[in-house]
Order: structure tokens, then C-alpha cells, then sequence
């Protein structure tokens, strides 16, 4: 009988095939227990350091959000509120060598903004041209491919201004900590107030509550 059946024959004999079978089923069982928590521990604590750090910067990002809306009170006014308190017209007489302001560096205009801008400087009366009270100025930004439009008007002088007047029920802004009223009629956002020793009244068209803020971010520091 040669050696391979008379190996045959033993295993056939005495081998104990079901329990065997057990015993390799057993140590593959273990060994794929031992590769997966060699891998699962790591990410478990992986995920355990992470996620409380994402839901802390998640609940960070609300409060901020939150926080900053609660500062900002839209005033909503009508068509006819527009009109009783919005100068349509300016007197004076157009300039275009204006002086340098600080804040006008900073000035945050949306992305869209084509770059299309003019400013222009007023004087109350001609014959006091050099009289800083007789003084104001305007800038204008604009896109021009539709009827987005920003104006800042300002002036050392505040019945140079056309400064909005507040009704007893309106609601107070605050930015940067500077109390300001802000208000809205239909597309437009308007507002006025006193910032470092100038009086500015600004105005937009059809441009959002953000990109509001930003701007006078950018101007109330």
C-alpha cells in the first residue's frame, strides 16, 4: 500500500472530522475577531475625540449666527415712509476732487459689484465753497447689469445729512456695539448715524440683510 492511501486511509479511520471541523472553524472565528478589533478600536476612538469637537463647533456656529441676528432689528416701513423721509433731490454743486477719509479704505462692496462707482461732493451754498459746514459727499457703487445699489452719503455737518428719524416703536441695531436703526421698504435698506465725527446716511437697493451688515461692519469698526 503505497504512503498517500495508507494516509487516506488513517484520516478516514481516526481523523474526527466534526470535531476538527469545530476546532478550525473556532481558530479562524478568533482570528477574525483579533484583525477586526485591531482596526475598530482605532477609529472607535477616533470617532470618540472627533465628533464631540464637531457638535461643539456646530453648536458654536449656531450661537454665533444667533447671537449676531439677535443684534440686527429690520425696521419695515411703507412706500409712503419712503417718501416722507427720503430726499429724492440734492442741491449744490458737483465736485470730483475728494478729500481722503479713512473709513473709505475698508469700505466692503459685494463681489458682483462691477467696480462701476462715482463720488461726488455738494456744496450747500456756492458762495462758501471753502466753509467745511457747507459740505457733504456721496458714493455711489452699483452693478450694472441690474439694479443692485449702494450710496453712502456723509458729512461733518449732520443737517448736511439726510438723517432718518426714529418713531417711538422702532427697533435698535447694534453694530460693533454702536446702536443704529436700520429699515426696510420694499427692496431697499436704509439707515443713518453718527460715527467718528461724521454723519453718514447710506441706502441700497435690492442687495441682502448680509450684505448690508457687512457693509457697515466694514464702516462702524
Amino acid at each position: 500500500m503505497s504512503n498517500k492511501k495508507y494516509l487516506l486511509r488513517e484520516i478516514n479511520n481516526d481523523f474526527d472530522k466534526e470535531k476538527n471541523y469545530e476546532k478550525i472553524i473556532k481558530k479562524i472565528n478568533k482570528k477574525n475577531n483579533i484583525v477586526f478589533f485591531k482596526y475598530a478600536i482605532p477609529v472607535i476612538i477616533f470617532l470618540l475625540l472627533i465628533i464631540p469637537f464637531f457638535l461643539s463647533n456646530k453648536k458654536m456656529y449656531v450661537t454665533d449666527n444667533s447671537e449676531k441676528n439677535d443684534l440686527i432689528k429690520i425696521n419695515d416701513k411703507t412706500d409712503s415712509w419712503l417718501v416722507l423721509n427720503v430726499s429724492k433731490t440734492s442741491s449744490g454743486l458737483y465736485d470730483i476732487n475728494i478729500p481722503y477719509f479713512e473709513f473709505t479704505k475698508d469700505i466692503r462692496i459685494p463681489n458682483d459689484f462691477d467696480n462701476k462707482d462715482y463720488k461726488e461732493m455738494f456744496y450747500n451754498d456756492k458762495n462758501t465753497r471753502d466753509q467745511n459746514d457747507n459740505v457733504y459727499y456721496k458714493f455711489h457703487f452699483f452693478n450694472t447689469k441690474n439694479e443692485r445699489y449702494i450710496l453712502i452719503a456723509f458729512s461733518e455737518v449732520k443737517d448736511n445729512i439726510n438723517m432718518l428719524k426714529e418713531e417711538k416703536n422702532d427697533k435698535v441695531s447694534f453694530i460693533n456695539n454702536k446702536e443704529l436703526f436700520i429699515y426696510k421698504s420694499g427692496n431697499k435698506y436704509l439707515t443713518s448715524f453718527e460715527y467718528n465725527d461724521l454723519f453718514f446716511y447710506i441706502e441700497t437697493t435690492s442687495i441682502s440683510e448680509k450684505e448690508l451688515v457687512d457693509l457697515l461692519e466694514s464702516i462702524i469698526k
